[in-house]
């Protein structure tokens, strides 16, 4: 969407159209490239070159932080956002803790007569994902350079994202060696073929509770 406005332009990309928002002047708005989150300052006409020089027109907004401002947000603040401080806490829609799927909903698929067995495709990106944390963590204790963990940690993300959904939209998709795409969680539950709609809904019982 194209349209001018006195205040900042804050745009994302759905699939069908560019949604647009527009926020106060002199506040900052969020860029999104790949994986990563910037914050992008407006700058005033007032400011002079010194203090335009010591803050960056743009930086990495990492998730820590934005885990800490959303937490940081007063109750009755809350309020004027329409949302409740005892059930829609605005941080509790990052996941601090990933889920794991047990068993049943990942089960092994006999190959061969049951001589062999194909794990699904949660359960490799499960150990793809335990092999980049394990990776994190030996740079950590090894005193790597901090770009080096830098790039094993945006390694992880990515095993992390594609976990969740592999059709993001400019993130290349996770491939299995046979180089079929993975089928992650929103895979799994989404589509006439899912869990939801195809499992669940619209079955034809006897007795129902």
């Amino acid at each position: 969407m194209n349209r001018r406005t006195k205040g900042i332009r804050w745009t994302w990309k759905t699939r069908r159209r560019d949604t647009e928002a527009v926020a106060p002047p002199n506040l900052w708005y969020g860029l999104e490239e790949g994986l990563k989150l910037f914050v992008q300052y407006k700058r005033s006409k007032d400011e002079d070159e010194e203090s335009k020089s010591l803050q960056p027109d743009k930086r990495l907004f990492p998730p820590h932080e934005v885990y800490t401002a959303l937490k940081k947000i007063s109750d009755s603040d809350l309020h004027l956002l329409g949302l409740s401080d005892e059930y829609a806490r605005p941080e509790w829609m990052i996941l601090t803790v990933m889920p794991v799927p047990p068993p049943p909903v990942r089960p092994s698929i006999a190959v061969d007569g049951g001589a062999m067995h194909s794990e699904d495709d949660l359960t490799y990106k499960l150990g793809d994902i335990i092999k980049a944390s394990a990776n994190v963590r030996q740079c950590e204790q090894e005193g790597a350079p901090a770009h080096v963990i830098t790039e094993f940690e945006q390694l992880l993300q990515f095993h992390v994202a594609t976990y969740m959904d592999n059709d993001i939209a400019g993130i290349p998709q996770a491939l299995q060696k046979s180089g079929r795409p993975v089928k992650a969680i929103r895979a799994c539950l989404k589509s006439k073929e899912g869990r939801l709609r195809g499992n669940l809904m619209g079955k034809r019982v006897d007795f129902s509770a």
